[in-house]
């Protein structure tokens, strides 16, 4: 086997861990959305942002290490029969569990992407405003109404 399987078997490794650990905190975020939590969406939020980052490099790394051996344009199933067959087995289970770890990620953020709508409609008809916001913060509509709390019981 030749030097860049090795240093691509590391860093795959290194960005499976980083997937997980993202994968964890979004796990986490369900749970404070589902509560409303916002002192702990924050902290999951805070201790996410630099995993983030930390796969961003990783993958810069990887990048620059294919580039590096002219191996850019093979996919990572194709490089791992490069890698030889003492290598192939760890290349095949590692790329499949990252694709299992990110097809659970997307479904995770679909879910807390709902949640978060949600609460946000609610936080809209206990405020009573239509005031809208989409996902990104953005106001959608406004126009002024009493809210719940504003009525008169």
């Amino acid at each position: 086997m030749e030097n860049w399987a090795a240093e691509l078997l590391e860093i795959l490794q290194k960005e499976e861990a980083l997937l997980n650990s993202i994968l964890n905190k979004a796990v986490l975020k369900t749970d404070a959305l589902k509560t409303g939590n916002v002192n702990g969406i924050d902290a999951i939020v805070n201790h996410e942002q630099p995993l983030v980052l930390q796969v961003q490099a990783a993958e810069n790394k990887r990048l620059a290490l294919l580039k590096k051996f002219k191996l850019e344009e093979f996919p990572l199933s194709e490089l791992a029969v490069m890698a030889g067959e003492d290598y192939e087995g760890c290349f095949t289970q590692l790329l499949s569990s990252m694709n299992d770890i990110c097809e659970n990620l997307k479904k995770r953020n679909g879910l807390n992407s709902e949640l978060t709508k949600a609460r946000l409609e609610f936080y809209n008809f206990l405020k009573g405003s239509e005031t809208l916001y989409e996902n990104d913060g953005r106001k959608k509509q406004s126009s002024s109404k009493l809210g719940l709390m504003d009525k008169k019981m």
